[in-house]
Formats: C-alpha cells, sequence, structure tokens
C-alpha cells in the first residue's frame, strides 16, 4: 500500500471520506477542507475558497458534474467553474436543524431535490424550491432507521431515543414519487452506539449496520431482512462504516484497521484483516478497480488491488523470514525460513505443522515435489530426505557441499550441491561429487530434457547423460550465462531463466524465443520461473512479476505486477500456485492473491489540457485557438489521471508538420 500524508500534500492526517468525479478526479474530505487528486499533487481548498466549514465529512456529485460537500456544521457548498460557491437554500437546512444534528449521508437527484440523512434527526429532503421536507410521518416511527435506494444511490437516517426499540425502513424505487416501502420490526436498543451505515451492493442488496453494532442484510427481491451472526472478534472493536462488492463486506474499525469477511448463510466470516492498528473511517474503490483507505490519524491509503495481501494465517508472526515455499498435489504448502525451519500448512483446512524446528540457524532448505511418486524431496543443509505419508525418509547423508537444488525422476533423485552433482538410483550413489571432476561452479536449476537432464548453473547449461557431463553450448551466449531457473512449459517448450537476457524458451535442444525487457517483461535478472495448471507463464525478478500467455506459435501476452499492483517488494525470491492462487516469497514477506481477479488494465486514462500559454500569456482553452505570426512560443500543460503510476504516467505527443514521431516524456508541459 502507498500512504499519502500531510508531508504529500494532504491538508491534514485526518480523512473522512472519498469520492471519484465524473472527470477521474478523487477528492477527499478533511477536517482541514477538501482535497482535490490528480495522481500528482494535492489542491486542496477551505472556507477561504468558498466552503461552509473546514470540517468536511461527505462529497458527492449531480447530473450536472458539480461536485458538493457536507460539512459539520450541516451547511452544503459545491464546485463548478474552478470555484466554490454555497448552497442557496443553506438558510432553510440552518432554520430546520434545532439541537444535536450530524450529517451522515446527502445526495442530490435529478430533479434537484437534496435529500439529507442525520443521526438523530433522520432523513430530511430540500426541493429544487426550497421547500423543506420531513420524510414519511415521523410521529408515527418515533424510533426508526430509515434507508432509501434512488438510482442506485442511497440516503439513510436514524431518529432514536436511547431508551426505546427501533424500527428499520427500507425505501426503494427509481422514482422519487413512487417509493416502495418494506418495514421491518427487528427490536434493537441502542445500548452500544456506533455511527449507523447502509451500503448498496449488486442484485438488489443492502448491508445496513445499526447503531447498536448489529448488521442486517436485506435483498429486496425477496423482501428478506436478516441479521448476521457476527465473529466474537467484532466485540471488542469499534466499528465506523461499511464497504460491500462481490459478496465481500469490508469493516472499517477504530484502530482495528479494515476486515474482509464473507457472508455465509446467516453468518458472518472473517476471510482477511489488514491495517490493524490503524482507525479506519471509510473505504472507496475508484473507476479503475483501486481501492483508498481514509484513515483518522495517518492520511490517506491507497492499494491496486485488496486481492493481494501478505496476511496469510495461521503465520503471520513468521511472514517476514519465508524463503522457499513449494505446493505438493496433496493441498499442502510448504515453506522454510531464513531462521532454518520447515513447515506445512494444509490449504484445505489451514492446519499448521512444524516439520523442523532443531536445525542451526544457518541451515539452508531446498525442496522439490515429484508428482511420479508423489513425494517431496527435501535438500537440509548436507542430508536429502523425502517426506510422503507424513513421514521423512533419508536417502543421504553428509555430503560434502550443502544442496542447492534436488530433482526426482522415478527411481533416479539428483542432488545438486553447491559445488557439484550427486546422482541416486534407488539410494545408492551411482555418479560422485565434483571433487574428481574440479567443476566449481553453483547448481541452480535441474529439469529432465528427453533422457538427460539439464543442469543450470552460474556459468551456464550443463547436460547430464551416460554418467558424464557435457557443456554443449559454449558459443551460445544465452545459454552460457549464468542460468536462476527452469521449468518445463508442455511436451514441447521448456523455459530458462537468466540472470542477463530474460527468459529463454527452448524446444528439443534449440532456442526459439527470448523475451526480455524489450519485449515488454519486466526485467532481465530472472529469480524463478512457475509454470501453472493452466499452462500461464509466471516470472519472478528483481523487479516484480511477469505473467506471460504463450502459445506454441510464439505468440504471447505480457502482463506486469509491481508494488504499484499492491506487492510489498518487487524482488521475487520464490514462487508457486495452488488451483487459481499465486503464492510469491519476497525480500519483505509473503504475497498470495488470485490470480482470476488481477487483470491487466485496458482502460485509457482520462487526459486534461489543464493550461494554454502564449508568449507566456495564459489563454482560454477553446476547440480552436487562431493565432498570428508573431504568437510563435506555445507552452501547453496538461495531466492523465492514472494513480496507479503513483505520478509517473508516460505521455506520447506529436505536433503535425514539425513532429515526423511520436516523442514519449513523463514531464507535464510541452
Amino acid at each position: 500500500m502507498h500512504n499519502y500524508g500531510v508531508e504529500e500534500g494532504l491538508p491534514s492526517s485526518e480523512v473522512y471520506s472519498a469520492f471519484q468525479d465524473s472527470k477521474g478526479y478523487m477528492w477527499f474530505a478533511t477536517d482541514a477542507g477538501v482535497s482535490r487528486f490528480n495522481g500528482y499533487e494535492f489542491e486542496n481548498f477551505d472556507v477561504s475558497d468558498g466552503l461552509t466549514d473546514n470540517t468536511v465529512f461527505l462529497i458527492t456529485e449531480d447530473h450536472k458534474g458539480r461536485v458538493w460537500f457536507g460539512t459539520f456544521n450541516c451547511q452544503l457548498s459545491y464546485y463548478e467553474n474552478d470555484s466554490i460557491h454555497p448552497y442557496r437554500f443553506n438558510y432553510v437546512l440552518k432554520d430546520s436543524l434545532i439541537g444535536t444534528h450530524v450529517l451522515c449521508n446527502f445526495n442530490i437527484d435529478s430533479k434537484e431535490n437534496v435529500w439529507l440523512g442525520f443521526n438523530h434527526k433522520g432523513l430530511k429532503k430540500i426541493s429544487s424550491n426550497g421547500t423543506f421536507y420531513r420524510f414519511l410521518n415521523q410521529k408515527s416511527y418515533k424510533n426508526k432507521l430509515d434507508v432509501i435506494k434512488l438510482d442506485k444511490k442511497i440516503i439513510y437516517g436514524l431518529l432514536v431515543n436511547k431508551n426505546d426499540p427501533l424500527s428499520l425502513n427500507v425505501f426503494y424505487s427509481n422514482q422519487e414519487n413512487s417509493l416502495k416501502q418494506q418495514h421491518y420490526f427487528v427490536n434493537w436498543k441502542a445500548d452500544k452506539i456506533v455511527s449507523n451505515t447502509a451500503v448498496v451492493g449488486d442484485k438488489g442488496i443492502t448491508i445496513i449496520m445499526n447503531p447498536s453494532a448489529r448488521i442486517f442484510y436485506h435483498n429486496e427481491a425477496k423482501d428478506l431482512l436478516k441479521e448476521l451472526v457476527l465473529p466474537n472478534k467484532f466485540n471488542e472493536i469499534i466499528m465506523n462504516s461499511l464497504f460491500y462488492e462481490d459478496d465481500l463486506l469490508y469493516i472499517c474499525s477504530k484502530m482495528g484497521g479494515v476486515y474482509q469477511c464473507k457472508i455465509k448463510s446467516d453468518t458472518l466470516l472473517i476471510q482477511n484483516h489488514f491495517l490493524d492498528g490503524i482507525s479506519i473511517s471509510r473505504m472507496f474503490k475508484d473507476n479503475e478497480g483501486n481501492y483508498w483507505f481514509m484513515s483518522l490519524d495517518n492520511g490517506i491509503y491507497y492499494c491496486t488491488s485488496i486481492l493481494i495481501n501478505n496476511n496469510m494465517k495461521p503465520l503471520a508472526d513468521k511472514i517476514s523470514s519465508i524463503k522457499k515455499i513449494i505446493v505438493d498435489k496433496e493441498n499442502n504448502l510448504f515453506f522454510s525460513t531464513k531462521k532454518g525451519e520447515l513447515f506445512k500448512q494444509n490449504l484445505l483446512t489451514d492446519s499448521l505443522q512444524y516439520l523442523i524446528t532443531s536445525i542451526p540457524q544457518s541451515a539452508e532448505i531446498n525442496f522439490s515435489y515429484d508428482l511420479k511418486t508423489k513425494q517431496t524431496l527435501i535438500a537440509i543443509n548436507k542430508n536429502l530426505f523425502s517426506y510422503k505419508n507424513e513421514k521423512f525418509t533419508q536417502l543421504t547423508f553428509n555430503k560434502k557441499y550443502i544442496g542447492r537444488v534436488v530433482l526426482s525422476d522415478s527411481n533416479r533423485v539428483y542432488f545438486g550441491s553447491r559445488k557439484g552433482l550427486y546422482v541416486f538410483e534407488n539410494k545408492k550413489e551411482v555418479y560422485p561429487g565434483t571433487l574428481k571432476t574440479k567443476e566449481l561452479f553453483f547448481y541452480t536449476s535441474l529439469i529432465k530434457n528427453g533422457k538427460n537432464i539439464w543442469l543450470g548453473t552460474n556459468d551456464g547449461i550443463r547436460i547430464y547423460g551416460d554418467k558424464k557431463i557435457t557443456k554443449p553450448y559454449v558459443d551460445n551466449k544465452y545459454l552460457s550465462s549464468a542460468i536462476t531457473s527452469m521449468f518445463r512449459l508442455n511436451k514441447y517448450f521448456f523455459l530458462i531463466g537468466t540472470k542477463s537476457y530474460g527468459l529463454i524458451v527452448m524446444k528439443n535442444d534449440s532456442v526459439v524465443d527470448v523475451i526480455n525487457r524489450e519485449k515488454g517483461l519486466i526485467a532481465d535478472l530472472i529469480r524463478k520461473i512457475h509454470v501453472d495448471d493452466q499452462g500461464v507463464i509466471w516470472v519472478g525478478t528483481n523487479k516484480g512479476l511477469s505473467k506471460i500467455v504463450y502459445d506454441n506459435n510464439n505468440n504471447y501476452e505480457i502482463f506486469n505486477l509491481t508494488k504499484k499492483h499492491g506487492l510489498v517488494s518487487g524482488e521475487i525470491i520464490d514462487l508457486c500456485s495452488y488451483k487459481n492462487f499465486i503464492y510469491l516469497t519476497t525480500s519483505k514477506g509473503l504475497i498470495q492473491f488470485d490470480k482470476t481477479k488481477v487483470q491487466q488494465n485496458t482502460i485509457a486514462p482520462l487526459v486534461y489540457i489543464t493550461q494554454f500559454k502564449v508568449n507566456t500569456q495564459k489563454i482560454v482553452i477553446e476547440k480552436n485557438i487562431e493565432l498570428t505570426y508573431q504568437e510563435n512560443f506555445i507552452k501547453i500543460h496538461y495531466e492523465g489521471l492514472n494513480y496507479r503510476s503513483l505520478g509517473e504516467v508516460e505521455y506520447q505527443y506529436r505536433m503535425i508538420g514539425v513532429d515526423t514521431n511520436w516523442v514519449t516524456t513523463l514531464t507535464r508541459e510541452i
């Protein structure tokens, strides 16, 4: 996640809400005014610019493109034509609100009626001509929470006496004057006062939290309201707000960060937890699919995807030390740590088993999985073990060098040490180490190709066959360079990762393609290659992760993932997959994400010309501008709204008649 605070230009670290206008600009409500953000800098507005109060809680937009602000003093204002103007019927609001009142939400419909929801004062409406309405008959429902759904927007207001039970009313319609009411007596008491909130999801689903911190699920089509059973954890936290999408409910809390929950039947189950220890007021999703978390103490947290996370449980206390990782076909995830520990986690049950905890901290653990024999081979320092059916079997003992890579092929096991290769057949050594052969290099990877075993080393490719090692590619600059990883793509192709030249695609014994930075790979230094069950190639590098969809005709598409997409670090150490999940170990912890939810953004960012100068003088921007021959020094300022680039948007421009080619730049003026 990327954190924006006062140092980056926010007027305050206390942020209440966010909104994205129809042009694509992000707006943030704070206790020191509002900020408009273009991805580069924050433009701040306060009472000196026309706001009615510096404490701004809420932001929305009407059908005319005016951006509205709801403030602590319950007076409204809006942004139009680069200026902020007060709402002309603010005096009506002021005259109608007596005593305690807190604006919890508001909206403007297509007829310019202003709908407002208040804590303790319920729902109000001011028509386009300034007429003030109390919503429905408030005397009939003295203590109630009303929720209105209008044009996929939601307004809610609360009338409450703490000592009396409340009732819940849900109204929905696309027409203002034909609201259909669904009324429920839920008989709660406001014994634990929190901010009531309501959020709308797809398919007519509404999630409602009442002042007693009870959460209700409403299905409009089925006229169904049910209370959700909450985890015991929620008895310990104060819930600030809700966010709902894709059948997942996010609960923003005071000092507890954000809880990602799944609704299963009548029960709310915690799936994930992040930003722990931080008071999150609200969360917001923009039109690119990015997430913004507003905090009450630490500004704004921005994440391109909350599908990527480093909160795997129950290993939270050991995440940062994980080094190697592998998945077997029995739903088990094996971890080794920098401390020399080995763990196994069942991905179906989340049960954790400590396999090895007593070896020296300097120990190195490497492993691989043999699909034929269904055993996991584990090289621990100078020893080699087989793990199968919950049992360890020692295959070798006290070799001269620490094992770095292992490979099993039926009854043969290949053990690549730091300075040589050991081959065992039926647990007997059939090929000695390299003290006799004087091969002074490191083995990094092993792969079977035909009848031979290809050996990846820091000095290029070797091939083992007939109990001897050869080096046939001394004249090939790719295959004689440092090799870091190898993986079979399919029956015909296998992949070789290099330290300097990117990804090499092999067919039989020949190089058929080289995929490097020039062709879209995120970096040429490859740490690890993995091919998932669908044949998608995942390449871990020192600068991020590349996803490659490759076909047998040498055609491919590349999608790169970096810290901008939610990776905690771009330095990938190891990777593997299980069903739809990709697991990465990085220099800053373990990452998991659902590969089906990570898609390349194909929507072009909105670009605006923000200033036009001729001979250093600003002129009004119009569709057609006619200049004299003396007005020949032109400066154009522009900005593209792409928040994922974190202020590093690449532009191209061309002046017809002057430039024959497009010019690429990172600057925002020509």
